[in-house]
C-alpha cells in the first residue's frame, strides 16, 4: 500500500533524504575504514615490500583469519548441530496446550523451510570479525513465473481465482507466477550496504533514520511495482533502463561512498567491479530509507506548518533512485506490519556488548597481538637465514672476484690467500624469540577464549586433561569467555526469534500453513497427518518466548557417555528401579541413543507405564494439553474436586478472549467424573457395612461366610 502524498512532499523527503546522507556520510566512510582493515586482514593480503627490503620476509602472521575460522566453526557446529532445536516457552497459561506444536513450527521453519544455515553462517562471519551485523528480515515471496499455452486455459482460470499473479502474453496464453516459498526472510547485509547517523542509541530500532543500500535492475523495479512496493516504474520506464545501462555495481561514490569493505574483496579477488556494467546487465543503487516523518493532514502544508500535521512521527520506508533523484515508493511500516513491535524490518548480531550500538570485533581486538607474532616471526626467520647462511668478509687481496665469489660444492675456486676469507658464524637465541610467540599466542587465548584444544591444535602443557571429561570441562565449564560469547549470540538470535513469530501471527501470513515434520521426538505431542500438521491462526496468536538450544559438542557427547554409562550401572542394581519396567525401558533407550544406535534405541518397546493415580496439578497440565484424564480408584475425590474447582475459578478470571475452553470443559468433565466416583465409593461403603451388620459379631470380628478366621487358623484342633 503506497501512501498518496503531494509532489511538493515527494520534494521535502527527497531534499531530507539527500541532506542526512551527505551529512552521515564522511562517519560512514570511517567506519568503513576501520571495517575494510579488519576485512583485509581476515584475507591475509601480503603487502608489497618496501623498496630496499625486497628480499627480506614480509609473510603476515595469520592470526584473525585463523582466530575468526575457528570462532565460526565453533558458533556453527553449536547453531546446526544434530541435536540443535528452538524451544517454545508460553509466556500464558492459555498457550501451554500448543507449545509442542509451536517448537515444531518453529524448528521446521528455520531449519527446514528457510535453509537458513548459509546465510546465518554469513551473518555470524560478519559478526565476529567486525563485532556487529545487520540482517534484513523482511516477509518475502519467493517463487518462479511459469508459462501457459493457450490451450491450458482452464488453468490459467483457476490461478486467476486462486489469487496468483497473471500476466497474459500477447497471441494467447499466459504466465503464472507460482510461489515456492512464502515466510521470514534472512538477508546478511555488508556493512557498507547499511547507513545510520551518528547518535547515542543501543539498537537499529531507535535511529532517527537509517538506509539500506541495494542494486535492483528495471525488471525487479517492474516486479516491485506489480507486487505494490513500488510506484511509477511504467511511468519512467525508458529513463530508468537508459540509467541502468550506465549503473555501476558498487554504486555511485560520491552519492553513497566508495564501498570500501567491498572493494577489499575485489582487490583480492583480481577483479573490478566499480567500472560501469559492459556485459549487458542493467543495474540500478535504490535506497530504503526507513525513518520518522510528520505526515500531512489533509491539505499539503510546509514541514513546519505543525498545525497541519499528524503530532505524532509515523515510521515510513521511501523508496528512492540517488541516480535519478526520483522517489518511487512512500509506506507506512505499520502498513506493511501491523501487529509487530519491531517494525523496522532488521534484526542484528553483536559480538560484545560494549554499551554502543557498534559492538568490537576479532578484528579491531587482534590487531595489535597479531603485528607483534608477525614481527617476532620474521625476526625468527632473520636469524635462522643468518645462522644457516652466515655472511663471509674478505680482504681485497685474498682474490675473490664476481665469477668465483659463490661458492658451490664440487667446484674449486681459486684464491690468492686463503686465510684472508673469513665467516662470521652468528648465533641467535631463537628460543627467546620462541617464549615471545607463546606469550603472544597465550594473550591470544586470554583475550577471545579460544585454547589449543578449541582450535584443534595439540595441548603440550603438562597439566593438560587426558580424559574426554576433563577436556570438556577445560572447553566448555572452564573457558567462561567462551560460554560468554556463546551466551550473547543466543540473545541475538532469541530476539530475531521473536520477531520472526510476529510476522508469522500477524496479517502477513496465510490463513493455515501446513509444517511437514518428522521425528520420533514430536509423535504423541501433536496431531501428525500426511507426514505434518497444520498450523492455523489461533495457534498462531499465542504469546511465546524463544531460545535456540545449543548441539552438544563432541567432547561433551564423549563426557556425557562416560557419566550415563555410570548411571546407567547404578540403577541398574537399584531394587527400585528394577520393580520399574517403564524406568528400565526409558533408561534402555536412552543409553543406545547416546551410543550413537539410534537404529536399536527405535527397536526398544516402550513399556507399559504403571496404573499409578496422578496428582491434581498433573491432571491439570493434561487438560491444558487436550489429553484426556481418567479418575483413578485411588483418588482422594475431595482433595481433587477441591483443587480442581479452584483451577477452574482461576481460569474464568483471565479476560475472556484469553481464555481455555477447551481446559475448562475438559476439567468440568473430570469433575463430573470424580463426584460419580465419590458417590460409588460411598455406596460401596454404605453396603459393606450393611452386610457387616446383618452377619452379627462374627463378621464384626472380619469373617466371611465360608471363609475360616484367623484365630480359627491359628487354634489347636
Amino acid at each position: 500500500m503506497q501512501l498518496k502524498v503531494s509532489d511538493a512532499e515527494r520534494e521535502r523527503l527527497q531534499r531530507r533524504i539527500d541532506s542526512v546522507v551527505q551529512v552521515a556520510l564522511g562517519d560512514h566512510n570511517q567506519r568503513m575504514l576501520e571495517d575494510a582493515e579488519d576485512y583485509r586482514r581476515f584475507l591475509a593480503v601480503v603487502d608489497p615490500p618496501r623498496k630496499g627490503d625486497e628480499h627480506k620476509s614480509n609473510l603476515k602472521a595469520p592470526v584473525i583469519q585463523a582466530r575468526v575460522l575457528s570462532k565460526c566453526g565453533y558458533n556453527f557446529a553449536a547453531l546446526f548441530g544434530d541435536d540443535a532445536e528452538i524451544v517454545a516457552t508460553p509466556t500464558e497459561e492459555s498457550d501451554v496446550r500448543a507449545t509442542a506444536k509451536v517448537a515444531a513450527f518453529m524448528n521446521w521453519r528455520l531449519f527446514t523451510s528457510m535453509h537458513i544455515q548459509e546465510d546465518v553462517q554469513v551473518s555470524d562471519f560478519r559478526r565476529v570479525l567486525f563485532g556487529h551485523t545487520v540482517i534484513y528480515r523482511p516477509w518475502i515471496k519467493k517463487g518462479y513465473w511459469a508459462r501457459y499455452s493457450a490451450d491450458d486455459a482452464q488453468m490459467i482460470e483457476e490461478a486467476r481465482q486462486a489469487g496468483k499473479a497473471v500476466m497474459d502474453r500477447p497471441g494467447g496464453g499466459a504466465d503464472v507466477e507460482e510461489v515456492d516459498y512464502e515466510g521470514p526472510g534472512w538477508i546478511p547485509c555488508w556493512p557498507d550496504d547499511i547507513m545510520f547517523p551518528t547518535e547515542d542509541v543501543q539498537n537499529l530500532q531507535e535511529y532517527s533514520w537509517m538506509v539500506r543500500k541495494i542494486r535492483v535492475t528495471p525488471d525487479e523495479l517492474l516486479a516491485g511495482e506489480r507486487a505494490g512496493r513500488y510506484e511509477g516504474i511504467v511511468e519512467d520506464w525508458e529513463e530508468i533502463v537508459t540509467r541502468a545501462r550506465s549503473g555501476r555495481e558498487r554504486g555511485d561514490t560520491q552519492l553513497s561512498g566508495r564501498n570500501l569493505v567491498k572493494l577489499e574483496g575485489d582487490a583480492f579477488e583480481g577483479v573490478t567491479y566499480e567500472a560501469a556494467s559492459r556485459d549487458g546487465r542493467e543495474v540500478l543503487e535504490l535506497w530504503e530509507w526507513y525513518g520518522k516523518h510528520r505526515l500531512p493532514v489533509g491539505q499539503d502544508c510546509e514541514e513546519w506548518d505543525l498545525p497541519n500535521r499528524e503530532m505524532v512521527e509515523s515510521e515510513i520506508v521511501v523508496h528512492y533512485l540517488p541516480q535519478m533523484q526520483k522517489i518511487v515508493g512512500i509506506q507506512d511500516l505499520r502498513d506493511l506490519y501491523p501487529t509487530m513491535r519491531n517494525r523496522r524490518p532488521f534484526g542484528e548480531m553483536r559480538l560484545i556488548r560494549t554499551g554502543r550500538h557498534r559492538g568490537i570485533g576479532i578484528g579491531r581486538i587482534m590487531r595489535a597481538l597479531e603485528d607483534e607474532e608477525t614481527a617476532l616471526y620474521n625476526l625468527f626467520r632473520d636469524c635462522s637465514e643468518w645462522g644457516a647462511n652466515p655472511p663471509i668478509l674478505a680482504r681485497p687481496t685474498a682474490g675473490v672476484t664476481e665469477q668465483n665469489a659463490k661458492i658451490l660444492p664440487g667446484h674449486i675456486n681459486f684464491v690468492a690467500d686463503p686465510s684472508g676469507i673469513v665467516r662470521l658464524d652468528l648465533k641467535g637465541d631463537l628460543g627467546q624469540i620462541l617464549v615471545g610467540v607463546n606469550m603472544v599466542q597465550s594473550m591470544q587465548e586470554k583475550v577471545d577464549g579460544q585454547t589449543d584444544m578449541t582450535m584443534g591444535r595439540t595441548p603440550d602443557r603438562p597439566n593438560a586433561p587426558r580424559t574426554a571429561s576433563g577436556q570438556a570441562m577445560l572447553l566448555e565449564q572452564g573457558n567462561m569467555r567462551l560460554n560468554f560469547d556463546m551466551k550473547l549470540l543466543q540473545l541475538d538470535i532469541q530476539q530475531i526469534l521473536a520477531d520472526f513469530w510476529d510476522m508469522e501471527s500477524s496479517p502477513l501470513a496465510p490463513a493455515e500453513v501446513f509444517v511437514r515434520v518428522t521425528g520420533e521426538q514430536y509423535q504423541g505431542l501433536i496431531d501428525q497427518r500426511g507426514g505434518g500438521f497444520i498450523m492455523t491462526p489461533p495457534e498462531r496468536g499465542g504469546k511465546y518466548d524463544f531460545k535456540i538450544q545449543f548441539a552438544t559438542s563432541a567432547f561433551s557427547r564423549e563426557a556425557d557417555k562416560v557419566q550415563f554409562q555410570a548411571l546407567y550401572g547404578a540403577l541398574m542394581t537399584n531394587p527400585v528401579v528394577m520393580m520399574r519396567p517403564d524406568v528400565m525401558g526409558y533408561l534402555a533407550k536412552q543409553l543406545a541413543k547416546k551410543m550413537g544406535f539410534a537404529d536399536v534405541a527405535s527397536m526398544i518397546p516402550a513399556p507399559m507405564a504403571d496404573d499409578i493415580p496422578l496428582r491434581p496439578e498433573e491432571e491439570a497440565n493434561k487438560a491444558r494439553q487436550g489429553e484426556r484424564i481418567t479418575v483413578h480408584p485411588a483418588d482422594h475425590d475431595d482433595l481433587h474436586l477441591l483443587q480442581h474447582y479452584g483451577q477452574i475459578d482461576h481460569e474464568k478470571k483471565v479476560p475472556e478472549e484469553r481464555q481455555d475452553r477447551d481446559y475448562v470443559a475438559r476439567l468440568a468433565m473430570h469433575i463430573v467424573e470424580h463426584q460419580q466416583a465419590k458417590k460409588q465409593k460411598m455406596l460401596m461403603q454404605a453396603m459393606i457395612q450393611g452386610l457387616q451388620s446383618s452377619m452379627g459379631p462374627a463378621a464384626e470380628a472380619g469373617a466371611l461366610p465360608g471363609v475360616p478366621s484367623p484365630a480359627a487358623d491359628s487354634m489347636p484342633q
